[in-house]
């Protein structure tokens, strides 16, 4: 099933002049450990399976809440963000974002997705 949403994610991106990348959260893992690893987009937009559309509910936050988009001296947490409207927060400076973590290792059991957008709300819009 997180394949299909990946794929929708994908082709829903790619109409229009959307400049957006989508992560899985194996690359949200890869991402964090790379030093200095910046996302120079407008928004960032957190998805999480839920109960209409998936087999079960996404229940891992506790894991959300503790990987963190950073913008100047603001620190958002991913769950903070896909509990928003339509689950995007929009950058308030110039400066790029940075992830970033206190959890030692992500747990991928529970997949969510992370989206980096040109444009408010690419996937309901």
């Amino acid at each position: 099933m997180k394949e299909v949403w990946k794929l929708i994610s994908l082709f829903l991106l790619s109409i229009g002049t959307v400049d957006a990348f989508v992560f899985s959260c194996e690359q949200v893992k890869y991402k964090i450990e790379l030093i200095n690893s910046k996302l120079d987009t407008d928004f960032i937009c957190v998805i999480v399976e839920i109960k209409e559309f998936a087999p079960f509910n996404f229940s891992n936050f506790e894991q959300l809440d503790q990987i963190y988009v950073q913008n100047d001296d603001i620190f958002l947490s991913l769950a903070n963000i896909s509990g928003r409207i339509h689950g995007c927060v929009k950058r308030e400076t110039s400066q790029p974002w940075r992830l970033t973590s206190t959890v030692d290792s992500l747990d991928c059991t529970e997949e969510f997705t992370l989206i980096a957008s040109s444009t408010a709300n690419p996937i309901i819009s």
